[in-house]
């Protein structure tokens, strides 16, 4: 491993974000080992065009060894835990990360594959495989349809990682109301079972925008503690419900 290398970001996408935006606090000009993997299978560059970090490319071996290990010796996985954890139970954005979640820029790519959101629009974010889930699925899916009620019947923003658990929050709701994205999302679920879209490109480009997308919704309801949904919740202004 290069000693220079001051983080090496861990698992997927919203991981790898938290990683990165905590080890700004300790290190102002961090050095930051990407690999790219059946995880995240795309560069930082693909992904984003700011903030500009110092990206060096990572091995396996490293990865395996040094993931989210501050200069490769302390671990701040509990910190990460602590942090979304923290946040999802207070529905409060933490403070000091905000920044580096607000510096983030989309890719030329990425940016086309954004869409408008209109005031006033809830967003879903339905997180299944590979994931131990806070909520059941019957308890979501009645919740959300109260949130939908009671917020005034809002246009709603849809987005999993499971195409047909996708496909069930849609029939929720009538179809003008409904704004979504194509994907080809895995339809089973089970153990470390991961969405198709991760292990490509285009996959995971999509992917990010529906970070940005979420991120622009007045308000978010995650099915469970996931750094991805509560990366969008750090990047905008959105309410956490």
């Amino acid at each position: 491993m290069d000693r220079a290398t001051t983080i090496i970001p861990g698992r997927g996408l919203g991981n790898r974000l938290l990683s990165i935006a905590i080890i700004h606090l300790l290190d102002k000009s961090p050095s930051i080992g990407w690999h790219v993997n059946h995880e995240c299978r795309a560069d930082w560059k693909d992904l984003f065009d700011a903030p500009a970090l110092d990206i060096r490319s990572c091995d396996e071996r490293d990865y395996k060894m040094f993931a989210d290990r501050f200069n490769s010796i302390k671990s701040i996985k509990d910190k990460m835990h602590n942090i979304l954890a923290s946040s999802y139970n207070r529905a409060e954005k933490p403070g000091s990360l905000t920044a580096f979640y607000r510096s983030l820029k989309p890719s030329k790519k990425v940016n086309k594959y954004i869409l408008d959101i209109p005031p006033n629009t809830l967003g879903l974010h339905l997180r299944l495989s590979d994931h131990l889930q806070m909520q059941s699925e019957s308890y979501y899916l009645d919740r959300v349809q109260k949130l939908y009620n009671d917020l005034g019947k809002p246009k709603v923003f849809i987005c999993s990682d499971t195409q047909f658990k996708k496909n069930e929050l849609v029939k929720l709701f009538p179809e003008d109301k409904v704004i979504i994205n194509f994907t080809v999302l895995s339809n089973t679920i089970k153990a470390r079972q991961e969405s198709r879209d991760r292990n490509l490109l285009g996959g995971m480009q999509l992917a990010t925008s529906e970070m940005f997308t979420l991120a622009k919704c007045n308000w978010i309801a995650p099915n469970s503690v996931s750094s991805f949904s509560m990366s969008s919740f750090f990047m905008g202004d959105a309410k956490l419900l």
